[in-house]
């Protein structure tokens, strides 16, 4: 999940955007979701960077980057995208917003080792620069918006104006993670994404050396940022302070005093590393004690420097994080070396909330408070109000109690969503009036997600029988997007295992492929996942090929014979009689027949030649009489 806190002294806002493709602004002074945007294609493309604007240049902008290559502007303020800008053909690596002499500008850069520049009031591209070797992940600008840090594994300066390479540095044997500027430039700290922080002396010289220092964590690095404004108690010259947030959900300061320009000439006093090992102040969430270390632990999600020696920490769930600003350092300028912030509640349906402790409730007293009000989990299915008072259905109320009190009813603990779901399925009755009772689609998509989260075979099968049409279509449409992809993994399954089981297994699967068909094709383990299906329909149906051909000869037949039937039926009553009878006796006789007329024929023409010849021949005995009269003969 992608989060950002927004420029300014106190940070009032923080942009997360979740692996679905929605973007959530929350108020930091009330840990409240202020607003939720999405694109209507939200779930085509994941998001891969996001950006806030100045506050003092706009309020409520910020842009955003995804792995299609697009970039699009949101203005907060009015709810609604700005721009979506198509200048990248590969994914979108990291976007930074910065103020130029012509005005505002967007840079971008992506996989494709483009670095484009965008106006932001117009939309329009700018300028778009290429990158020689390999694709630049990180933008890191000066503080007065004339350079800027280019980082792929190697560190370039560039400067925005004419693009002109001010130096180079030799950075990190993979590609950066994290980059950003001191606030008077003359530092640069960067870091790969693993244990190593690299701190660098800006402008760097064209030999590509420059290195101040390398500091190693114990584990990798997630953000790194240098505070803007210091607390009058550290204002002094070669005074930093550095924050580094690592995977594990720590967050660690330092203080950073660069040696006086009398002590630079000395080797002695330059080898003396400027950041020691041991950071000044660490911040953490405390740990429930009767729990051991583990990935489900809160942790610290995102942290920036506010004013006054504070930081603003984010920690806690992701959909709903909370907020708080911590004072690392003390009114006479010492660090305080260790912060633990206190565990943010679990929701309202976490056992430990106080609306539903049964010391401050005085309807629970003399009670056990499971009697009356249901701890559920995220996902789990109350249960009806009259079972739980044995009232209607005292048998299933009568199961719960049993199941609690085998499981520990002395504690006050409710059953596990396992135990009820048989209890219920043990206690309720499936018939009603002689009519089956079908479940609800909600119960539905429960039950499924429940499954798939524990991985519980038995429970997804259940699920799977459901053979109603339109039931296996509204649940399907409700599944979150977090459970498309295993139950679709789920479904290949038990189709590859069982292929008499397709038949039953069809219909999810169609509803799958139709339901969620925009979030399926951006996924990159899909082709992987249909392969065998591919496979295992080509095999099934190469034996029916020649089968296939004769069907469609069978059917063009058939459909000739029944055209001429219709065509008999619409001219009248067809006869008994064929239509057509050949007879070779008859057929010789017209031969014959035929023969004599040709030969009459020739008789005649040949008496007409010879009387036309007897004719020609007395024209011309007439014609020479009459030349021998003209000429005295």
């Amino acid at each position: 999940m992608l989060g950002a806190f927004e420029h300014a002294d106190r940070p009032r806002r923080y942009a997360s955007v979740s692996s679905d493709g929605r973007l959530s602004v929350f108020d930091t002074a009330t840990s409240t979701l202020s607003n939720s945007f999405a694109r209507p294609t939200h779930l085509t493309s994941r998001w891969t960077c996001v950006a806030w604007r100045n506050h003092d240049e706009a309020e409520g902008m910020l842009a955003m980057g995804n792995e299609a290559g697009m970039v699009v502007i949101w203005d907060i303020a009015r709810g609604e995208i700005v721009h979506e800008l198509q200048g990248h053909t590969q994914a979108v690596h990291d976007v930074a917003f910065c103020h130029s002499a012509s005005g505002a500008l967007l840079l971008s850069a992506g996989e494709d080792r483009l670095v484009c520049c965008w106006d932001v009031k117009s939309g329009e591209q700018t300028a778009a620069h290429k990158s020689s070797k390999a694709a630049v992940h990180r933008l890191a600008l000066t503080s007065t918006s004339t350079s800027v840090m280019l980082g792929s594994s190697m560190l370039r300066l560039v400067t925005l104006r004419e693009w002109k390479r001010v130096g180079r540095l030799a950075g990190h044997a993979e590609a950066v993670k994290c980059l950003c500027f001191s606030p008077d430039d003359k530092l640069v700290a960067s870091s790969s994404g693993e244990r190593h922080i690299s701190l660098w002396h800006t402008p760097p010289s064209p030999l590509g050396d420059g290195c101040l220092q390398s500091l190693a964590l114990e584990k990798p690095v997630k953000a790194i940022s240098f505070c803007k404004q210091l607390p009058p108690s550290l204002v002094a010259d070669g005074v930093y302070v550095f924050l580094a947030l690592t995977a594990a959900g720590v967050l660690l300061i330092w203080k950073l005093e660069l040696p006086s320009a009398a002590k630079k000439g000395k080797k002695k006093a330059a080898a003396q590393p400027v950041l020691s090992t041991t950071p000044d102040c660490c911040v953490r969430v405390a740990r429930d004690p009767a729990k051991e270390e583990s990935s489900d632990e809160p942790r610290i999600l995102s942290a920036s420097f506010c004013s006054g020696g504070e930081v603003m920490v984010g920690y806690g769930s992701e959909v709903k994080p909370t907020f708080v600003q911590v004072r690392f350092v003390k009114p006479d300028g010492s660090f305080v070396p260790t912060v633990e912030l206190a565990r943010a509640a679990g929701g309202l349906f976490d056992s430990k909330s106080p609306k539903l402790s049964a010391k401050k409730s005085p309807k629970l007293q003399g009670k056990r408070a499971h009697d009356d009000v249901q701890l559920l989990g995220a996902m789990d299915m109350a249960l009806p109000a009259a079972a739980r008072r044995k009232g209607e259905h005292g048998e299933l109320a009568a199961a719960t109690t049993m199941l609690a009190s085998e499981d520990g009813a002395a504690g006050g603990e409710m059953p596990s969503f396992g135990q009820r779901l048989s209890a219920m399925e043990a206690a309720t009755p499936h018939e009603q009036g002689g009519k089956t009772k079908r479940p609800t689609t909600a119960s539905q998509v429960a039950l499924l997600v429940q499954a798939l989260q524990n991985g519980d075979a038995a429970m997804l099968d259940q699920a799977l029988a459901t053979q109603d049409a339109a039931s296996i279509t509204s649940t399907v449409a409700r599944l979150p997007a977090a459970s498309v992809i295993p139950l679709l993994e789920a479904v290949l399954q038990r189709i590859q295992g069982k292929p008499a089981r397709v038949a039953t297994l069809a219909s999810w699967l169609r509803a799958l492929l139709a339901q969620h068909a925009a979030y399926l094709m951006s996924c990159q383990q899909l082709l992987p996942l249909l392969t065998p299906l591919y496979q295992l329909i080509d095999e099934r149906l190469s034996v029916f090929k020649p089968l296939l051909k004769l069907v469609g000869r069978m059917q063009m037949l058939q459909s000739q014979i029944a055209a001429h039937a219709a065509s008999g039926q619409m001219s009248g009553a067809a006869s008994a009689d064929p239509s057509i009878t050949y007879d070779e006796a008859e057929e010789v006789e017209a031969e014959g027949e035929e023969e004599d007329e040709d030969e009459e024929d020739e008789d005649d023409e040949d008496d007409e030649d010879d009387e036309g010849e007897e004719e020609e021949d007395d024209d011309e005995d007439e014609e020479g009489d009459d030349d021998d009269e003209e000429f005295g003969y």
